[in-house]
């Protein structure tokens, strides 16, 4: 098969994927902004933001198909097509696709999203001009555009670090001749990467080990929400008999703590008498009888989910432990393996199916699409969340524009991470895919395929080929160590976080199959105790302060 083939059935198969992730986005979006508070500015940067991200990697499974596809795995040898020149220039076209969308990315997290976020906090029925909110927001704006150049020049400036007898090998010394402009852009991946490393050990995390329970355990049957409602009942109205009965009989005046135990506890009791309401209503709706007829089904899926889940971080453990124990210069290079030695499930799953391309590439989005589904689900049980301060809540048809925004932020930096994970889980396969090369004299092993030996980092530049992912993650983790350590830190970080999230998920009881929409916690003018912390990063004239209190969780 000629070169041209290979170069333009990888690049097909990404336009398709790209364009089906334009549609996600705009399905993601309309489902989950508030129907009655949009703005179409923030519409269109929240499907362009999400399809950037998705397509950042998507890139992965076509680098590794256009390196595999020059090599010849009976004889262990190049094709003949497959000259210097032309492999440069299927790279060239990788790598600049890469560059392009990491460069569109760090312009949205830096300097877009916060514009349109700032702008709509500005929003003003009678003052707010078009220039006056741009203004306004790019004020705000400000302070991320200086980080962005922050991190740009602390890239270029950073001192070129050398090769010693461990790393005096071609692959590293090619991972030292990046360009200045390379070295900045390469910085500043990195650090969103690292940021998304803190979305990944937490909403991910959690997401990942909960989201099979959701399906495993379904949800409370009416009966039994109603029997917890009525014992809760039954314990309130007794707690504020008791408290009454103190001041009846006697012309003692009520304590400030009992008078605020009173207004918690009618709170309470408004709350339950309206939730027995819902529960009512749904119990009689043709999606509670579906859902009971379906639950088969969900069980099988949570169950599926679950072996999925637990391949993942299996493949994680095992990756990590060959990464410490058969690093070829341990912490000084970010554990780069030099040949994988530990058996790693989801690695022999890719380098199998990438034989079979697009096989590979469906896989791969696959697990991408579990771990952004894993990733939304932890954003609506936990909100929206700056440290403890808790600013949105996300749900179906009632996400606030500014919770929309800042939930892309989560879920764009969340998805880089899955990049540098590929090549943890999945290390052959994201550094040199099925490439093989021959050890024979003669050049070629036909006759002797036991001389065929997979590509390594030591393996003939002529031969193997490394994916431009790989010479990117070098470039970061082994031009810079203090990346490579806490890269590798947050791999156990994430692992330990997934056991504790695990456990609680497995002995918790199911949830209530919904909660009240912000619209019935208006009508019944209930305020939760922590509605107070619900707010906007804006407050002042023109800022929709009430905006940012969402709905409830999933």
């Amino acid at each position: 098969m000629a070169h041209p083939s290979y170069e333009i059935i990888g690049w097909v198969a990404f336009a398709i994927f790209t364009a089906a992730s334009v549609f996600f986005s705009i399905i993601f979006t309309k489902l989950y902004e508030d129907h009655y508070e949009t703005e179409i500015l923030v519409t269109l940067t929240t499907i362009i933001s999400l399809t950037l991200c998705v397509c950042t990697v998507t890139i992965v499974p076509v680098d590794v198909y256009l390196v595999s596809s020059t090599s010849n795995w009976i004889s262990g040898t190049k094709f003949e097509w497959a000259t210097p020149a032309l492999i440069n220039h299927m790279l060239f076209g990788v790598k600049t696709a890469y560059y392009v969308v990491f460069a569109i990315i760090a312009v949205l997290c830096f300097i877009v999203l916060p514009f349109v976020y700032f702008y709509y906090e500005e929003w003003d029925e009678e003052e707010g001009t078009v220039m006056k909110r741009s203004m306004a927001a790019l004020k705000y704006t400000t302070l991320t555009i200086a980080i962005l150049l922050a991190l740009l020049m602390t890239g270029l400036l950073l001192k070129a670090r050398t090769t010693d007898e461990r790393t005096d090998m071609d692959w590293f010394r090619r991972l030292l001749t990046s360009s200045g402009a390379e070295k900045s852009l390469s910085f500043v991946i990195a650090a969103l990467i690292l940021f998304g490393m803190l979305i990944y050990i937490s909403y991910t995390a959690y997401g990942l080990s909960a989201l099979p329970f959701y399906f495993l355990k379904g949800t409370q049957s009416a009966e039994s929400q109603r029997g917890d409602i009525e014992s809760r009942l039954v314990e309130i109205r007794e707690r504020t008999r008791a408290i009454n009965g103190r001041y009846t009989s006697t012309n003692r005046t009520i304590t400030k703590r009992d008078k605020k135990m009173l207004e918690d506890l009618a709170r309470q009791e408004r709350s339950l008498t309206r939730r027995s309401r819902v529960v009512e209503v749904e119990s009689h709706t043709w999606w509670y009888k579906m859902g009971t007829m379906l639950r088969p089904f969900q069980i099988l899926i949570g169950l599926a989910m679950l072996c999925v889940t637990w391949l993942i971080v299996v493949s994680l453990f095992l990756g990590s432990i060959d990464k410490v124990a058969n690093s070829i210069c341990g912490s000084d290079c970010g554990f780069i393996l030099n040949n994988p030695q530990i058996y790693n499930p989801l690695s022999q799953i890719f380098l199998i199916t990438e034989r079979y391309f697009p096989i590979d590439y469906i896989v791969f989005i696959l697990i991408v699409a579990y771990f952004f589904i894993s990733t939304l689900y932890g954003i609506m049980r936990l909100g929206v969340r700056l440290l403890w301060v808790h600013l949105y809540q996300i749900k179906l048809g009632e996400t606030p524009p500014q919770g929309l925004l800042l939930t892309t932020v989560i879920l764009i930096l969340s998805v880089l991470p899955l990049t540098y994970y590929t090549s943890v889980v999945a290390p052959q396969y994201a550094t040199f895919g099925s490439q093989v090369y021959c050890t024979s004299s003669t050049g070629t092993c036909e006759a002797t395929p036991d001389l065929i030996h997979p590509c390594s980092i030591d393996a003939p530049a002529s031969l193997c080929t490394p994916t431009v992912l790989s010479n990117l993650l070098g470039q970061i983790t082994f031009g810079n160590r203090f990346f490579g350590m806490v890269f590798y830190l947050f791999q156990w970080a994430f692992i330990l976080i997934f056991l504790i999230g695990f456990a609680v998920s497995a002995i918790r009881s199911p949830p209530p199959p919904g909660t009240p929409t912000r619209a019935e916690e208006e009508e019944d003018d209930l305020v939760s105790p922590t509605d107070n912390e619900r707010r906007p990063l804006l407050t002042g004239n023109g800022a929709r302060v009430g905006s940012g209190i969402g709905g409830g969780n999933l």
